[in-house]
């Protein structure tokens, strides 16, 4: 695939970071996409994904480091939705508007969240918003929080913290929603754990599935079993994959028209891709897409999550990537993109994004989110071109680019 349409300059180091949260959105307006600018603002923009012409860019929300980028969602109504900030600094920013076309049409900013990083939106047929994200529990386990914004009285349900992390200490649980076709809330979460100093490394021992009919209450295990205990802890869960000795990262999931959960794992320790697909009576599948992932690249492996979504081929595109070794931040890293069949999970086709600089990491993939329907246009990928600093703080500016999925 052609290396993409250049939309900013001014990306910080994470600019498209994390994967969780949907940074593509389509609206009566346009193609609305969101990238971290090298000052820490969420920046909102139109973009026609036929000419990667940009238009009415503008900030709607300030961070204070490069983990504050934000997740969309566009509610029947038409109204966008954004969720920004907060690496743990408190609630979220949301804030929403009817015409992103123009900056002074946005809500005043409203705080949703506890200790709040990583968010994960979707919304719902009802004009609803589910939210899930990492709560930091200074004084505890982390943990993964629930909450339900109500179309109707515009409200924010109180958090919920529907699982927690096996230790205290820093924790990682990745929280990745999708709807189903009949609007079903499932979300894919991993158990992260940093055990006692001079231990066991940290590492993410197991992966779950937990679904809801409103993504409010009724909450189920993958088994089908109802949710009787909160927070869900690992030792009642039903685990789609675990290891004591590897470190199980999952991606973003989807979900098939015809009802069938679709996640990734990649094992941080081998660099193995595993695509998962559930079927409807609650029994898991999977099949190997390391092959696929490294296919031209001998001796590489992968080395991040995979972000999984319905493509407009009925099939489910994956996207990942690539790199001589395991390391999240190798410079030689390549974007790759596996698409794979909605039944059976076998692998249908495979390209790379080409790279505007050999020297500099096509990384930080966030692929547009697609989930209980065939699109009528190829979905959307938007990423940063660039290599990260040499600290966790951004001191680095990156370009940010976008690019069709059409192989």
């Amino acid at each position: 695939m052609e290396q993409g349409f250049l939309v900013a300059e001014d990306g910080c180091d994470r600019a498209t970071a994390y994967h969780m949260s949907n940074k593509v959105a389509r609206h009566a307006a346009g193609t609305v996409v969101t990238w971290l600018d090298s000052e820490y603002r969420c920046i909102i923009a139109l973009v026609d994904p036929a000419t990667g012409a940009v238009s009415h860019a503008h900030p709607i929300s300030q961070g204070h480091d490069n983990h504050c980028g934000a997740a969309l969602a566009v509610t029947p109504d038409g109204r966008l939705h954004a969720i920004c900030g907060s690496h743990a600094l408190g609630g979220f920013i949301h804030r929403h508007t009817a015409d992103p076309t123009d900056p002074t049409a946005w809500s005043l900013p409203e705080s949703v969240g506890a200790a709040a990083t990583y968010p994960s939106l979707v919304a719902q047929a009802d004009g609803g918003l589910v939210l899930t994200y990492r709560h930091t529990n200074f004084s505890g386990r982390w943990g993964m929080m629930v909450q339900r914004y109500d179309g109707g009285s515009k409200r924010w349900s109180w958090p919920m913290k529907l699982t927690e992390s096996p230790t205290e200490r820093y924790a990682f649980p990745t929280n990745s929603l999708a709807l189903g076709p009949d609007g079903t809330v499932h979300v894919i979460v991993e158990y992260y754990q940093t055990p006692p100093p001079g231990t066991d490394p940290q590492c993410s021992l197991a992966v779950t599935h937990l679904y809801s009919a409103t993504g409010a209450t009724g909450w189920h295990h993958s088994d089908g079993r109802e949710v009787a205990l909160i927070p869900v802890t690992i030792g009642n869960s039903a685990l789609i994959d675990r290891s004591p000795i590897g470190n199980l990262r999952p991606g973003t999931t989807t979900v098939t028209p015809a009802g069938r959960v679709v996640c990734t794992i990649w094992n941080a320790v081998d660099g193995q891709l595993t695509l998962w697909l559930r079927e409807l009576d609650g029994t898991w599948r999977s099949r190997d897409l390391s092959a696929a992932a490294t296919t031209g690249h001998a001796g590489w492996s992968v080395n991040s999550q995979g972000r999984a979504t319905m493509d407009h081929t009925g099939a489910i595109t994956v996207v990942t990537t690539a790199a001589p070794d395991t390391a999240w931040s190798s410079a030689e890293q390549h974007i790759v993109a596996i698409r794979c069949d909605a039944a059976t999970g076998e692998v249908l086709a495979t390209d790379t994004i080409a790279k505007a600089t050999p020297g500099r990491a096509n990384w930080l993939a966030s692929v547009e989110s697609i989930s209980g329907r065939v699109p009528t246009q190829p979905p959307l990928l938007l990423f940063t071109d660039g290599n990260r600093g040499d600290t966790c703080i951004n001191d680095a500016t990156c370009h940010v680019r976008l690019a069709a999925l059409d192989f």
